[in-house]
Formats: structure tokens, sequence, C-alpha cells
């Protein structure tokens, strides 16, 4: 078999997430590009400017585990040093639902007016879904596939034919595959029970989508007539696709700057069950959004969707089995000491959540041939303890899966400095330091982790 090296950064971006994998074998390569956000706009574009500096401006996917501003801001600066991606992998969301609840956040922590500059992420998620960095693949959960009119608004988009985009990978990826990765139409959904093996390279990508469904609250306020305007702005991003820009801040502005009657504001407020708020007089759908927010805490806690990757050895079926060494910038070997092992395996979670019992079997059991080969595992929610039950039993049996190994790597991508969140959890980091190593990837340019994996021969 042909040899295989894989360079793996998680780049020191802080409350975010940007990792990028580099694989080489017989003089070609495969680039993947996991979550591209964080930090400061400075900081995202010194990094990304050191990856054009170093790698062609053609790469292959680039997989996005959720929507939040902190996993998708640095997608800007890519566009504008010319970075495009032959497959953009997506969580499998409502669209239209989802850039709402963007909105709802951004408009519900913001003081007063929105500035345009605020609306950049909510513009990016539509853009990503209408293939402006890259033909959109849709990962879905294997139990529930849904047609390719499941993903609201995008049936209606023209077709697909980036002709300046990278083609799929020929030399890593089977006839088969490139056709599965090359869809003629946008909004193409591929089940995450499908591994995506590597040709004739012991080397797997499997996807697990912990699905997201819309809270009751949120179909609710989406319905109500007073945000009639906001529905056809959101509707029109997602319409417009590619050609989204300053049409589509015009109109979300417009919508939010909509004046709302004391009598329509208390209705909606009413039909909300949004305690026992009440308005004075006329106010603009702004100023009715950020209300509703305040009163409606089921609103702050809007992302439990999560698109997860394992990059690795195969862990069930695959073709013939390599042996590899591994380094990491994380760890002092000493002088000579080299060992051949296949738990050289990467796993992001992105913000998966398993406070439940039954999310961490449906988790276990979908990765249950991958867990034992993952060396590196991107702890969910930078390390937050709210993604896992009150006693931290379901983090206990998450890391119980994982091999038993001096090298183990359990990686927090925050800012412990964070006013506001302040991840990775004390609890958290206290119960993954019996297993493994925790490393906390931060702003300090000297906390970035670097891996290396070389198969043998």
């Amino acid at each position: 078999m042909q040899r295989i090296t894989v360079e793996r950064t998680q780049h020191a971006i802080g409350q975010g997430g940007f990792h990028t994998a580099i694989l080489r074998a017989g003089g070609r390569r495969f680039s993947v590009v996991y979550d591209c956000g964080g930090g400061t706009a400075e900081r995202r574009s010194r990094i990304i400017d050191s990856i054009v500096d170093a790698y062609p401006l053609a790469h292959d996917w680039l997989v996005i585990s959720h929507l939040d501003e902190d996993h998708i801001n640095g997608i800007a600066r890519l566009e504008e040093k010319g970075i495009r991606f032959a497959n953009v992998f997506l969580p499998h969301v409502d669209l239209a639902h989802s850039v709402f609840m963007m909105l709802l956040k951004i408009v519900g922590e913001s003081a007063g007016a929105i500035a345009d500059e605020r609306l950049e992420s909510v513009r990016i998620a539509g853009r990503l879904y209408s293939g402006a960095y890259g033909r959109p693949i849709i990962i879905a959960r294997n139990r529930n596939v849904p047609g390719n009119d499941a993903v609201r608004s995008l049936d209606n988009l023209e077709d697909l034919a980036p002709h300046d985009l990278p083609p799929p990978s020929g030399f890593f990826l089977t006839p088969a595959w490139q056709e599965a990765l090359a869809p003629a139409r946008r909004g193409a959904i591929l089940s995450d029970a499908r591994s995506i093996h590597l040709h004739r390279l012991d080397w797997t990508f499997r996807f697990y989508s912990q699905e997201w469904a819309t809270p009751q609250v949120v179909a609710d306020l989406w319905n109500l007539p007073v945000l009639a305007g906001l529905r056809h702005a959101i509707d029109d991003l997602a319409q417009l696709g590619t050609r989204a820009g300053r049409t589509f801040t015009d109109g979300i502005q417009a919508a939010l700057e909509t004046p709302v009657s004391q009598a329509d504001a208390n209705a909606a407020l009413r039909a909300s069950h949004a305690g026992h708020a009440t308005v004075r007089k006329r106010i603009t759908v702004n100023a009715l959004l950020k209300l509703l927010y305040k009163e409606l805490p089921a609103l702050h806690d809007y992302n439990s969707s999560s698109l997860c990757l394992y990059s690795g050895p195969a862990g069930i079926g695959g073709g013939p089995r390599q042996w590899f060494q591994r380094r990491t910038s994380l760890t002092q070997h000493e002088a000579g000491h080299r060992y051949l092992t296949r738990a050289v395996g990467w796993l992001g979670m992105g913000d998966a959540h398993l406070g439940k019992p039954a999310d961490l079997a449906a988790f276990v059991e979908h990765y249950g041939g991958e867990l034992r080969l993952t060396s590196t595992l991107m702890l969910p929610h930078h390390g937050s303890r709210l993604n896992y039950d009150d006693e931290r039993i379901t983090l206990h049996g998450l890391l119980d899966t994982l091999p038993a190994s001096p090298d183990l790597t359990l990686i927090a991508a925050s800012n412990p400095d964070h006013q506001k969140y302040r991840h990775p959890h004390r609890q958290v980091v206290d119960i993954a330091a019996r297993y493994g190593k925790v490393h906390n990837v931060n702003l300090d340019w000297r906390s970035m982790s670097e891996e290396s994996v070389v198969s043998e021969g």
C-alpha cells in the first residue's frame, strides 16, 4: 500500500473552532478544514493568510459542524483570499428557521440597532447552503434520510454550475464517490451511515449528524403576522444564494425597523406566552424581538445540531490495514521512542450534546469502530459542562470508549478569559485528565496543537 502522511493542526483561534488537515499519498494531497471561525478578525486573518502562503488555493473539503458565529465567521476571509473547496459538508437543519434563530440571538444580545457587520454570519450561512464556497452536501441521520426538498428554501435554486470550483479529488476517491460528491443540484443529501474510504488507502472519513429540531416556541414566533416582512427577507437570503449581499442586509434592516402597533405587539407577546410582558406604545420589530428574547429562555440555547467528523484508519470495512506512527507537539517522546499503532484517528464533535444516556448510546453505536482508534478528540462545545448530564456520567461514558494510551489527547478550543463563557469548565478538565492529556488551544500562539501521522513503509 502507498505510504500515507497526515499533518493536523488545531489553530490558536481562541473561542471558536479552526482545524486543518492535509493528507498526502503518491505525490498527491487531500485537504480538509473543519470549522473556520472564532477569535478576532485580526487573528482569523493571520491564520488564514498563513494557510494561503503554505498551500494552494484549491482545497478538497470544508466541514461545518454548526452555524454558530464562532465556527463560521472566518469563511469570508477565506473567500477574500481566493480559497475554494470542492465540497462543503453541512448539518441538516431547516435553513430559514436556523437563520431566524441566529437573528434572534444577535438582536437579543445587542444594544440598540443592528450594525451590518453583525449580519455577516447569517449571510454566510445562506451562502454556505447555496454553494458559494463549494458544492454543498447536507449530512443527515441514517434513520431519517429525507428527500432533496427537505431543507427549506433550497429547492427553488438554480442549477449548480460552479465552473471555478476544484473538482472532487480523483486520486483519492472512487468514481462512485466522485459522482456522489459532484451533484448537479444544490442541497444534495448524504446519509451519515456511509463512511467515505479513500481509494486503496487505510483512511476513512465518517460523519455523524446530530439532528436539530425547531423548538415549538421558534415555530410559533416564525409564524407571527407581525414578522411577515422578516420572513420574506430571510427567504430572500436562501433564494439569492451566491448573489446575497447588500440586498439581503438592506432587507433585514428594513424588516427590523418596521413599526409595530401597541395592539399588535401585545398580541404577539400574548401568543408567544412571553410572561407578563406588555408594551405601552408603538415599537419596532427589532424592539419586539429583543423583548421576546428576554422573556423566552428557550430561545437562548438554540443550537442542538452538530455535524461530527472522524478522520483516521478504517474502524469497520475499508480495504487493507496499515500501521502508523504519531507525533504531537503536546507530547515529549523519549529519544528513539517509536511504536506502531492504528489508534491515530481524529474526532471533531462541534457542539454535540450528550446530555442523555440515549444521546451517548446513539453516538457510541455510530462510532463504535472508530472511537477505539481515536487518539485526538475535540471536546464538545469548547469544553463546556452543559453538553452532558448534571453528574457528567455521559462524559465518563464517552471517554471510556477511547483507547487507553499515554498519548490520548483531549482538546478544548476556547478562550478561558472570555468574559461570558470561560471555557473549558474545571469539572470537564478534571474528568478528562484521568483519561489523557487535556490541552486548551486558546489565543496564545504557543497553544496551537500540531500532529503528524505517518504510515509504515
